[in-house]
């Protein structure tokens, strides 16, 4: 077997948590080589040792037929393999972090050159009574060599010893000495790996410590609350001038998991904005359909992803049959726009589509860092969102997420073949993903809300304006009958047929004028 390494200082290569940098390429010649036949009609020719990552993370060996596997559409089987000649083959050296990334669009474990060598030395070490081995490394991401023996080390289960130097323990080291070196190293992630000893998220967890933090710097206190304050508003909407995509989930209304609306502003790729949310565990699925219905009217009418597993079936049938809802996203299932069928419509969470959505945000949330979050509740849901044993993923023990699935599903809506039916795509960025959008007139009519219908939080604001509604149509009691029972009022000076508006506003409003 011949063995030569390149060195690539210029590429990254992608993974189930983004791009990632790694440290080279090695081109092998393999003797014992097969080509892996899947489910999918995928085919890999690799060595009959390669490793790919199975639906729980364990290691899966390219012969193991049966064996369930991650791919980047979410889950294939190993249905076959045949024994091929000798070839070059090519695996990637310590992908950061995680060690795992894609090739022929099936998740693989790299080539890790340490843990290769320890395989080699440690047996000829064991047979010594004196020999020694001291190992000394900063960390690298969790479930690697060094992670694996010095976090059993600590826990006394290898019969190694544990010991650490903290950075502020060397002469000179101060916090203004930490300032400069997370400038140098251009982050507090780096810093943390660098110099904290710290074992860094190696992608059971959402959110990063790092990226929560960050993140949470920029969350506020919203303009408004509404609803029983179970709607929290931080900007005005204006649909006439914005985009906006909105996220959905749905439960039983019984105290215990929440029904909740993510609306972001999408107008920017590169600053994704959280502009309003609601929440609530106390309402029935039918109530909140209408709620739904309510605050998407005031956003414009944007698209909108709904889960449709158990109670949400009801919602989106509301959605769909009652309120002729123009723009409730299909995703997931074949041929769901053309059918024109409701039970076609939303989304089912499942393994499959999880794996999807948490791919498609974690591009956008950590690798873009492009999306700002407003509400802390959110971002604490997301640092409690973790990937169980199993591979699936859900909230910790204890812990809710409603606010996170919601989240994915309204940021789902920038994937490429859902984005491209609700949007003009006038740009790819170097991924291949929507840089530039612009909206596809639907003729939906021209919607806006004042920002002066919510209030501030102190009280302070001294609002005037009310709701107002902008037409052509000739027939405006058909569309004042329609709008005024969501709260819409006429620009001053239309004609209302002679309707006192002020008799029509909402009683919910009532104390904002």
């Amino acid at each position: 077997m011949s063995d030569n390494i390149i060195n690539i200082d210029e590429y990254e290569v992608w993974t189930d948590e983004g791009w990632k940098d790694f440290d080279g390429v090695r081109q092998e010649l393999h003797k014992d080589c097969v080509k892996v036949f899947f489910s999918d009609g995928r085919t890999i020719k690799c060595s009959r040792n390669h490793v790919f990552i199975g639906e729980d993370f364990s290691e899966v060996a390219s012969t193991d037929v049966g064996s369930k596997v991650l791919t980047v559409d979410g889950i294939s089987e190993i249905i076959d393999f045949e024994a091929i000649e000798s070839e070059p083959l090519y695996d990637l050296m310590n992908v950061r972090d995680i060690n795992r990334y894609y090739t022929g669009g099936i998740l693989s474990h790299n080539c890790h050159i340490v843990d290769e060598f320890w395989k080699a030395v440690f047996p000829t070490i064991s047979r010594s009574q004196t020999s020694k081995v001291l190992i000394a490394s900063t960390p690298n991401g969790k479930g690697n060599l060094f992670h694996k023996l010095y976090t059993g080390a600590e826990r006394d289960e290898n019969g190694f010893h544990s010991q650490k130097i903290e950075w502020n323990e060397i002469p000179n080291r101060d916090e203004q000495w930490k300032k400069e070196q997370i400038a140098a190293l251009g982050s507090v992630r780096a810093f943390l790996q660098e110099f904290d000893n710290t074992f860094l998220d190696d992608g059971s967890s959402a959110m990063n410590e790092e990226l929560f933090a960050d993140l949470k710097s920029k969350c506020c206190v919203p303009k408004g609350y509404f609803m029983d304050d179970c709607y929290k508003v931080w900007k005005a909407a204006m649909p006439q001038d914005r985009l906006y995509v909105a996220g959905v989930d749905i439960a039983e209304g019984v105290g215990q998991d929440a029904s909740v609306i993510q609306i972001f502003d999408i107008t920017d790729l590169r600053e994704i904005e959280q502009v309003a949310t609601y929440h609530n565990n106390k309402i029935s699925p039918y109530e909140f359909a209408e709620v739904l219905y309510e605050i998407l009217e005031q956003w414009g009418l944007p698209p909108a992803l709904v889960e449709r597993n158990s109670a949400g079936v009801g919602v989106v049938e509301r959605l769909y049959y009652d309120y002729k809802y123009p723009r409730l996203v299909a995703w997931g299932a074949d041929k769901a726009n053309a059918n024109g069928n409701a039970g076609q419509m939303g989304v089912r969470a499942n393994q499959n589509s999880k794996y999807k959505a948490i791919v498609n945000q974690r591009y956008w949330i950590a690798d873009l860092r492009s999306v700002v979050f407003r509400d802390v509740e959110t971002l604490e849901e997301f640092k409690n969102f973790e990937r169980q044993k199993n591979g699936t993923w859900k909230a910790a023990s204890g812990c809710h997420d409603d606010r996170v699935m919601s989240t994915l599903w309204a940021l789902m809506i920038l994937f490429n073949d859902i984005t491209e039916q609700y949007y003009e795509i006038n740009e790819l960025d170097d991924h291949g993903k929507p840089k530039k959008i612009t909206e596809i007139d639907y003729d939906l009519g021209d919607y806006m809300v004042s920002d002066t219908i919510y209030n501030d939080v102190d009280g302070t604001s001294d609002p005037t304006v009310q709701p107002v509604v902008f037409t052509q149509s000739s027939d405006v009691d058909s569309e004042w009958d329609m709008l005024q029972s969501s709260g819409w009022t006429p620009l001053e000076g239309s004609d209302t047929g002679g309707r006192n508006f002020e008799e029509y506003l909402p009683e919910e409003f009532d104390k904002y004028f």
